[in-house]
């Protein structure tokens, strides 16, 4: 009888309370080993299935999670199935544990799941996923969702108890050595070899030049991932409030890829610029608490998302489904392809495409260039961010859009555009980063500006001013 895990954008060991939990049934003698599931099917994610290039990303981690676990007599399964299907065709299954997957979808195939553990007599075990709040637990004096950064903030200090930000102990990341496994002993190469196979069939990885500049960017895997988080806290954090805004330099964590896919969890990157900050107690502190407002903020998109759910594809603020964006598709296609003739916007774009990452400060000044120098919508924005970011997450990815856009929570402000010229002369003095991206900049060859930024930031006023009028008048 075994003990399955059903994992979804928590592929990791340490810190993964319901693999923890599914060893400790094998330990107590209610199962005799423990299996993995990882489903890509759309009854999981729904509309927003990963897009390519964190489809490779991925691919990469389940090829490294797979030998891990397999170190540790752990089977990991892939498949196309929903975990519900696969539980109602699976035989020998002695219970059924999972983190709280929290994307809208995949909290649908949970209570599925629930309900065909349920019909087959079967304990569900659902544990804490990878938020450092209850989402239902943070509420206003009047039981509603925040909506508002700044007093969620508040309220997540006074709510949230420290040991919920602390992660498992990882004793048995190394059981096949201390006798702590999944089975008894490692799973045989021959069983590993088809489980590459069968991983393969999947198709998550793009079969395509795009893929190996991605190749060149990032290190795989679990241990890579507490490498940078280990390099990170002993350095660009002691000055993260100001090197967060150069992209010019290694000024921030880079953790958000593996955080994505949950190869790291919030709560082991807490736990760590805790320690920073204790350690520091004496000066410094400042940096650290800038980042874990970072944090805090990632908290609140979820916290938006779980609440707000439509809000993905869909303004927060209803009157916004209102507002006249344009339709361009040139100027959107020179904004993808990075040949927009500013070179703060290009240069951003340019590392997306060939990275799959861009700097934070880089996206808000890409997006505003979009939504107000363009006036083309969020939503085109956002979808292309969904595809080529190895580091997509829903939560993050409306939040962020919805702000520059002025629709959603803690939203820009509508007369606040970003100038391309001066961000770039604050931001990149030396003109590093942009020549780093875009090699002909100096030649001839470079793009002339699609759009004058002083008419076009006139432009947007106007419009934005006249749609506040008319909302105003309507309200």
């Amino acid at each position: 009888m075994k003990a399955l895990v059903w994992m979804h954008r928590d592929l990791r060991q340490a810190d993964h309370p319901a693999l923890d939990g599914a060893l400790a049934a094998v330990e107590r003698g209610d199962a005799t080993h423990v299996d993995v599931i990882y489903a890509w099917s759309q009854a999981v994610y729904g509309n927003w299935m990963p897009g390519q290039a964190q489809q490779w990303w991925i691919h990469e981690h389940l090829k490294d999670l797979l030998r891990r676990l397999a170190r540790c007599g752990v089977r990991l399964v892939v498949t196309r199935q929903s975990p519900s299907a696969y539980l109602a065709a699976e035989t020998g299954v002695h219970s059924v544990h999972f983190n709280d997957p929290l994307l809208p979808a995949a909290r649908r195939e949970a209570k599925r799941l629930c309900k065909e553990a349920d019909r087959r007599g079967m304990a569900a075990f659902e544990y804490p996923g990878d938020l450092l709040h209850d989402p239902d637990e943070i509420r206003t004096g009047n039981g509603d969702p925040y909506r508002v950064f700044t007093p969620f903030s508040r309220r997540f200090h006074e709510r949230v108890a420290p040991e919920r930000c602390e992660p498992l102990a990882a004793a048995w990341i190394d059981g096949a050595s201390r006798g702590r496994t999944g089975t008894g002993g490692p799973i045989s190469s021959d069983d590993v070899c088809e489980a590459f196979a069968r991983l393969d069939r999947l198709g998550l990885h793009p079969r395509h030049a795009w893929v190996a500049p991605l190749a060149s960017a990032w290190a795989v895997g679990e241990a890579a991932a507490h490498d940078r988080l280990a390099a990170f806290t002993s350095g660009p954090i002691t000055q993260y409030a100001e090197g967060r805004d150069r992209p010019d330099e290694d000024g921030t964590s880079r953790l958000s890829p593996y955080l994505a896919i949950g190869v790291l969890s919030p709560r082991q990157v807490f736990a760590a610029v805790r320690s920073v900050r204790a350690a520091a107690a004496a000066g410094g502190a400042t940096d650290t608490e800038t980042y874990l407002r970072e944090l805090i903020w990632r908290e609140f998109g979820y916290h938006l998302l779980l609440h707000f759910p439509e809000t993905a594809s869909t303004p927060l603020r209803p009157e916004w489904s209102r507002f006249p964006w344009r339709e361009d598709a040139a100027a959107l296609a020179a904004w993808k392809q990075g040949r927009t003739g500013f070179p703060i916007v290009d240069a951003g774009m340019r590392q997306l495409w060939q990275s799959g990452w861009m700097h934070n400060r880089v996206r808000m000044i890409t997006a505003s260039f979009l939504t107000k120098d363009l006036m083309i919508s969020w939503q085109e924005g956002a979808a292309w961010f969904w595809d080529t970011l190895i580091d997509a997450d829903l939560a993050s990815n409306t939040l962020g859009w919805q702000w520059a856009a002025g629709s959603g929570a803690d939203a820009q402000p509508y007369f606040r555009i970003f100038n391309p010229e001066s961000q770039l002369k604050k931001h990149d003095p030396r003109g590093a980063y942009v020549r780093a991206w875009i090699p002909e900049l100096d030649d001839l060859s470079y793009a002339a500006p699609i759009v004058d930024h002083a008419a076009a930031r006139k432009r947007a006023l106007a419009a934005y001013e006249t749609f506040r009028k008319a909302t105003k008048k309507d309200g």
